[in-house]
């Protein structure tokens, strides 16, 4: 029935695909008719695909701007803002990311007891939890790296305490925990 939402599935599953430049088609036609946060944030991803960092940048704000809830695009955009070696948007947008996937976790958290303790069928139980705790893996690895990313900004800007403060958050990470040893180590 909508023509937009046609689209941005189709560039979706061009996306899936490695298939870049169909995908940038798609989003694009999508973006005519579609006004919500999911096509700017795929057209981000697309332009992170294309190496094209003005546009993806672009493009994740104008998705940040219509829901500031969606904690992965703010992964995204700090990622952008990183490349781009803009190193104070990248440590306010990291800290801002890592305090969304804080929240998420919570939340998460919350809807686990809550289907844990419900009474539905135990195959629907399952795959419920199976899903919430795979989003929970997701989001902690995202939230490592935003962490370790506004570490390194501030430490680009000669933010001491909060290089410290953030890279003390992945100190024991088991990706980020050797980088942030070391950038701890160099603040001292």
């Amino acid at each position: 029935r909508n023509v937009g939402e046609a689209h941005y599935w189709r560039a979706m599953n061009f996306v899936r695909l490695k298939d870049d430049a169909q995908a940038w088609t798609a989003i694009e036609e999508a973006a005519k008719t579609l006004s919500n946060f999911d096509v700017p944030k795929l057209a981000g991803i697309i332009a992170i695909n294309r190496r094209d960092y003005p546009t993806a940048r672009q493009r994740l704000e104008m998705a940040v701007t219509r829901f500031r809830g969606d904690c992965e695009t703010s992964y995204y955009l700090q990622a952008v803002l990183a490349e781009q070696r803009d190193w104070d948007a990248t440590a306010r947008v990291a800290s801002d990311a890592g305090a969304c996937f804080d929240r998420d976790e919570a939340v998460i958290q919350q809807e686990l007891a809550t289907v844990r303790s419900s009474q539905m069928a135990a195959d629907r139980r399952a795959r419920l939890i199976a899903r919430r705790e795979q989003q929970l893996v997701s989001n902690a690895r995202m939230r490592a790296t935003v962490w370790y990313n506004a570490a390194a900004a501030n430490f680009n800007m000669a933010r001491t305490d909060e290089a410290r403060r953030f890279a003390e958050k992945v100190a024991d990470d088991a990706f980020y925990g050797d980088r942030a040893r070391s950038l701890l180590d160099r603040l001292k």
